[in-house]
């Protein structure tokens, strides 16, 4: 499905962001929907989501993360991992007002954008003006399923802190991200992703995954917790520790025992759409 509106937003610093919208077709949007996408790649990887949603009645609108896709800055750079919740949060404003007052708004983040989610839910959720509804997180990266070795994480940390430019491969494998041959297939020939982060991003985002996953407690707005059990990106364990840690009553969690990372896009895709089209019914979505 084509977008129905493309266009860019100004982030912090200036960074122009590109964000893409698909809106339901003559009618005003019954609900809306914010996606903030993982590592590695973009807002258009997800039309699975698109396709469930948008003739369901919803809009749904995704920003590229600074450094990747179409939006301006450093391939797979950040100088701090709160320019990206500030982002966000730019974009859940602009959704806000541009969505009928009675259509509610919910974001949603995988992987890294999960863990964005998470963090913007922590700066931006109890307070009376958010203007998200609830959130959607689908394998968030609180810790990696592939462990650096401590000598190695020291030593980026010391190079970076000389040159937080350097590039490192991601270490995403590809194969990991799906058990669907084509899914695999099509990430790899993506001409707007990059494999590749600057050691100022690995600094920033291990700390931003601690940061969260001590502040789990913080976390009011009613979210859904969706983790893959085969997960060899992100550490399933530490997902279910959050969502142990967390303390807010309207919080639910659904593991997926043999599903890869990418859950919008593994084989049981629509089985996971709909449990998350049960969930936003039950929250005033549709």
């Amino acid at each position: 499905m084509e977008a129905s509106e493309t266009g860019f937003i100004e982030g912090t610093g200036g960074v122009r962001l590109f964000y893409q919208c698909w809106l339901p077709e003559g009618q005003k949007p019954r609900a809306a929907m914010v996606i903030t996408h993982g590592g590695a790649e973009h807002s258009g990887r997800y039309q699975n989501v698109v396709d469930y949603f948008v003739p369901r009645g919803y809009a749904v609108c995704g920003l590229d993360n600074r450094g990747h896709g179409r939006s301006e800055g450093q391939r797979g750079h950040v100088d701090r991992y709160e320019h990206i919740v500030d982002d966000l949060a730019l974009l859940c404003d602009h959704v806000r007002h541009r969505t009928p007052g009675e259509a509610r708004l919910f974001l949603l983040g995988h992987s890294i954008g999960g863990l964005t989610a998470l963090s913007y839910a922590i700066k931006h959720g109890n307070s009376g003006s958010c203007p998200v509804d609830g959130i959607i997180v689908s394998g968030p990266c609180l810790a990696l399923s592939m462990k650096v070795p401590p000598l190695k994480g020291a030593l980026g940390r010391l190079v970076g802190s000389v040159f937080p430019r350097m590039t490192v491969d991601s270490g995403i494998p590809p194969d990991a991200i799906s058990r669907d041959p084509e899914v695999v297939a099509a990430y790899v020939s993506d001409p707007l992703r990059y494999p590749r982060i600057t050691l100022r991003f690995y600094t920033e985002l291990a700390n931003q995954m601690a940061k969260t996953m001590a502040a789990a407690p913080s976390v009011q707005l009613p979210c859904l917790v969706l983790q893959g059990g085969k997960d060899a990106i992100v550490s399933p364990y530490a997902t279910k520790r959050f969502y142990t840690a967390m303390t807010c009553r309207d919080r639910e969690m659904r593991v997926y025992p043999d599903s890869f990372h990418e859950l919008f896009n593994d084989i049981n895709h629509d089985e996971v759409l709909a449990d998350v089209a049960d969930w936003l019914a039950r929250h005033g979505g549709l």
